[in-house]
């Protein structure tokens, strides 16, 4: 919700996959939004091409080890959410007991 009107680009994935359930599956979870975001950009790129507008991406390089790097990153951020959601309804639960 607090994507305003670009959370339309989330919709479909939300549906197929709600939050807390395949997506808090560490890599599988991953795996999944990436492809959705590369299937994202790839749409609009498709349709530039499709009009003979060159989208080119020849000077873009990556090395192995800043693919690594980022992919790391991308998991490490995504396990520590899961950690986060999985202690913060564990908390909640305590609190809701001691009440």
């Amino acid at each position: 919700m607090r994507w305003g009107l670009l959370r339309i680009i989330w919709m479909p994935y939300s549906k197929v996959a709600s939050h807390r359930r395949v997506s808090h599956i560490p890599v599988i979870g991953l795996l999944m939004r990436t492809a959705y975001l590369c299937v994202i950009v790839a749409i609009p790129i498709a349709v530039l091409k499709a009009f003979g507008i060159n989208v080119g991406f020849k000077n873009l390089r990556a090395s192995s080890a800043h693919l690594i790097s980022f992919a790391l990153g991308m998991l490490v951020a995504d396990t520590l959410h899961i950690v986060l959601d999985l202690l913060t309804s564990a908390f909640k639960k305590l609190i809701s007991r001691l009440r």
